[in-house]
């Protein structure tokens, strides 16, 4: 009900009053209450509209209290922040200005300079005003617009680019050397880049130097020859290349990271840890001679120095070690030659003087400055000054075999008794001296005369010389005396001996030889060169292998190199030498060497003996020799052979007789049996009848086969054993061959070929033996290809020479079986008495020719007869040597009677 009356005091026009209302809702949340009482409550519309513009004009006077307040409260901070934007702005340009790291600002897009800082003017070394406004590209510090478009890119990604090294000219042409920082800003809506450059100019110039001098220092280091180590808390931690050169190691991985001590003998530790520790204590050098260990396992022998350094991270050992391994060797050396000196001059078998020709060589110089030119001749002339020279001469000292040699117990003695010794001190040998002294020399060696305490006369050796070191004063000389007085003797013996060899050299009847034991000719006797041809001289310049036949130039060197070796004494051999003129002679050599006193060999001396003639007896007698061994072999076989053929004649005598008769009657019977059979009446269209004379048939007709088998067996045997003589006529052979072919039955899988030589059309030769030969040859062809295959004939001629060959593509012969083939009897097949190919072999030889086999089993065989095309003019000589065989027209051929197979009987001879 109140909302009726509600709606009656409102009427139309409350509706512009809910309006304002709600605008008031918007405004406050005091209009929404009066909205909801003029809805709810039905509070009348212009009192809430009065109530809601007391209410916005209470809360616009408010608001704007409220604004003024908050904008004075702006306006103070606002001019607050201007001042401190002011201030700071101030201070940053301060700041820029006057910093001590050169600065600018860029524009990002062309480089231009829009703001520069005295730092970076004074490094590009040009006023502000210069700089503003140009591009940095213009000034140059950029080496080409690539580099800086580069970096434009770097800054657009990323932003900033921070310490880049970078080198540009100033103004005046010095170079300057700065790390260089950019920093993309954005300025004024535009992007520009905040450049900070640090001149590191000097601080470059001063490490080039410090690195400079480092590489001076490790340049020293390392050309140092003498090993240096730095050792810090007992570790090598540096080497230069001299140390590992010492120590023998290729890498310093190989000593860095030793301890010291490792490095040390272990006996001079104790000494080098004291050094060490005293280096260390005193802060000074400290020197010590001690061994290293080389990686090899050898020792260095150094004298080092050992300094304490200071370095980064603690106290470290400088050691600088210097190799003294030569000078102590030669330091032992010197020590072990003064003792083998020591030893050699109290030891020496030599008579060995000191002597002191000082005064001597005084007394000589003041003759020549006198004028004295020719000092040997003057004193010749002058013999009291002869001796006054040899008064001068001071002996210092003798060893024990001078005293020997003289026969004097002491030097005292020898001294005492000089005069005696040295007899005619003033005569041309000592003069001689003299004279070299005068001259210079140094040197001077003879053979004179001496005489000893007890007044013998011995021949002596003198070489005398000047110590190294004393050629200016002679105050010390040494002199070698050599008891030559057997040597003499020896030596005339030799020149005898020698007379005695070379008469007997030159004359000898044989050859004789000195050589090398290389080989080398070094003397040839005139008997040796008579047989070789050569002249003494072309033999002096020739080695014995260049003469020797190259066959025996092997044995030769053998027996030679075990003489060398020692292994045998001397050594025989018949050789044969080539001659001058190419012509080959045998000669029996006896060589023995001659070897020195160690052992080696210094020549071989070798004796020649011409066997020419006696080696061509040899060898003639050897060539009747084996003729006749040859013949007696050859009648030896003929002899077997005749006795085999005997053997076989008489088997075939008895077989013959024997078995002929009985067959005769089985052939008889059977065809008796066959005109029987033929009068039998048969009932007419009895099928049994027929059935059993068709069994019948077959048993007469493998009877009648296996008779004549029999028959062709015993046949073959009495061939075998008749004589064999060819009845030669002229024969087509190609027509030959085709009849063979027709006559046996080749199955559709054997192919044939013939291939006949167009200039080979007959040859003179039994026919029906040649027709026996190769129809047994193409027959076993057939045989072994029993799946098929090639059989191939072919005719060649060879000069006089007719070449048959049967080649077929069957199974082949074993190695085993090739040996037997042509021996009578052997046969491989089941059926068979092996006698083809025995028959073959025979036939063929009594036309004076050769059967020969290849095979390869799983190829196939090639049987190749050779023949003459024409008996030789005297007849065939095959009977002679074989001994008979099958006579021509007598041999039984292919058209007789047949096997079991159908094939003619001859066809299973093997």
């Amino acid at each position: 009900m109140k909302k009726e009356r509600a709606e009656e005091v409102e009427g139309p026009k409350s509706i512009p009053l809910k309006v304002m209302l709600a605008y008031l809702c918007g405004a406050s949340v005091w209009g929404l209450v009066l909205l909801f009482l003029v809805d709810w409550t039905g509070l009348d519309p212009r009192l809430a509209m009065q109530l809601g513009v007391a209410e916005v004009t209470i809360f616009i006077v408010a608001t704007a209290l409220l604004l003024y307040f908050v904008l004075r409260h702006y306006v103070s901070a606002l001019e607050r922040y201007t001042k401190l934007v002011s201030q700071s702005r101030e201070r940053l340009s301060k700041v820029f200005h006057h910093s001590p790291l050169p600065m600018a600002v860029t524009r990002l897009s062309d480089g231009t300079i829009l703001e520069a800082n005295r730092s970076f003017c004074r490094l590009l070394g040009t006023e502000r005003e210069e700089l503003l406004g140009r591009s940095t590209l213009e000034l140059k510090i950029w080496r080409t617009p690539e580099q800086r478009a580069s970096l434009v890119e770097v800054l657009k990604r990323g932003g900033h680019v921070r310490d880049l090294n970078l080198t540009f000219s100033r103004r005046d042409g010095t170079p300057a050397h700065v790390l260089l920082s950019l920093e993309k800003v954005e300025l004024g809506g535009e992007d520009r880049v905040l450049t900070a450059i640090m001149d590191v100019t000097e601080r470059r110039a001063v490490e080039d130097a410090l690195r400079k001098s480092e590489e001076r220092y490790r340049r020293l280091v390392e050309a140092s020859p003498d090993a240096i180590f730095v050792v810090k808390e007992g570790v090598v931690t540096l080497a230069n290349a001299a140390a590992l050169s010492l120590l023998g190691a290729g890498h310093e991985e190989e000593v860095l990271g030793r301890t010291g001590q490792s490095l040390v003998h272990p006996d001079d530790l104790p000494l080098f840890t004291s050094k060490v520790a005293e280096a260390l204590k005193s802060g000074l050098s400290a020197r010590a001679e001690v061994r290293l260990l080389r990686l090899d396992g050898g020792v260095a022998e150094v004298e080092v120095s050992a300094t304490s350094l200071a370095l980064e991270g603690g106290e470290s050992i400088l050691v600088v070690a210097s190799d003294i391994s030569e000078r102590k060797r030669v330091e032992r050396a010197l020590r072990e030659s003064e003792m083998r000196y020591r030893t050699l001059w109290e030891a020496s078998p030599i008579s060995l003087w000191e002597e002191d020709f000082s005064q001597v060589k005084v007394r000589l110089d003041e003759l020549k400055a006198s004028g004295v030119k020719d000092v040997r001749t003057y004193l010749l002339e002058h013999l009291d000054e002869v001796k006054q020279l040899a008064s001068m001469v001071r002996v210092l000292k003798v060893n024990p075999s001078t005293l020997r040699l003289y026969g004097a117990s002491s030097l005292e003695e020898l001294l005492a008794h000089i005069v005696e010794v040295l007899p005619d001190p003033s005569g041309e040998h000592f003069a001689e001296r003299l004279a070299a002294i005068a001259e210079g020399r140094g040197v001077y060696e003879a053979e004179v005369p001496n005489l000893t305490v007890d007044g013998r006369t011995i021949l002596v050796n003198l070489k005398w010389e000047v110590v190294p070191g004393y050629e200016g004063t002679y105050s010390r000389t040494l002199a070698a005396v050599v008891d030559v007085t057997e040597r003499a003797k020896l030596v005339d013996e030799l020149k005898r001996s020698e007379e005695r060899f070379r008469s007997i050299f030159q004359h000898s009847a044989v050859g004789v030889s000195i050589a090398s034991p290389d080989g080398r000719i070094m003397d040839a006797n005139p008997a040796l060169c008579e047989m070789l041809g050569f002249s003494r001289e072309e033999l002096l310049s020739m080695k014995f292998m260049d003469y020797t036949y190259h066959e025996d130039v092997g044995p030769n060197l053998s027996l030679h190199e075990e003489l060398l070796h020692r292994q045998i004494d001397h050594f025989h051999i018949e050789k044969r030498y080539v001659r001058k003129d190419g012509g080959i002679i045998w000669a029996r050599v006896t060589v023995s060497a001659v070897y020195g006193p160690n052992g080696a060999p210094l020549f071989t001396i070798g004796m020649a003996e011409d066997i020419t003639a006696r080696k061509r007896a040899e060898e003639e007698l050897k060539r009747y020799r084996d003729s006749l061994e040859a013949v007696v072999e050859l009648r030896t076989k003929q002899l077997r052979e005749a006795e085999r053929r005997a053997t076989v004649g008489q088997v075939a005598a008895m077989v013959g007789h024997d078995l002929r008769n009985p067959l005769q009657v089985i052939m008889n019977t059977i065809y008796l049996a066959r005109e029987k059979a033929k009068q039998l009446p048969l009932q007419r269209g009895s099928r049994g009848a027929k059935e059993l004379m068709g069994t019948i048939r077959e048993a007469m007709d493998e009877l009648e086969r296996q008779a004549r088998y029999m028959d062709k067996i015993v046949s073959d045997l009495q061939a075998y054993s008749r004589p064999v003589v060819p009845i030669p006529r002229q024969t087509n052979i190609p027509a030959l061959v085709r009849e063979v072919l027709s006559s046996i039955r080749l199955g559709e899988e054997i192919e044939v070929k013939t291939n006949f030589d167009p200039i080979l059309e007959t040859v003179v030769a039994d026919p029906d033996m040649l027709k026996k030969v190769l129809f047994n040859l193409t027959i076993n062809a057939v045989q072994a290809m029993p799946s098929g295959g090639t059989l191939t004939i072919s005719t060649l001629k060879c000069d006089d020479l007719m070449v048959l060959e049967v080649k077929d593509t069957g199974v082949g012969i074993s190695k085993e079986n090739m040996k037997k083939l042509f021996t009578p009897f052997f046969t491989t097949k089941a059926k068979g008495q092996g006698m083809g190919l025995t028959v073959c072999k025979r036939l063929v030889e009594a036309h004076d020719g050769t059967i020969s086999v290849e095979s390869e089993e799983g190829k196939g065989s090639i049987f190749t007869v050779i023949i003459p095309v024409r008996p030789p003019p005297g007849g065939y000589s095959s009977e002679s040597l074989v001994g008979g065989g099958v006579v021509g027209h007598n041999v039984r051929g292919a058209a007789g009677s047949t096997d079991p197979a159908g094939l003619p009987a001859s066809s299973v001879l093997m």
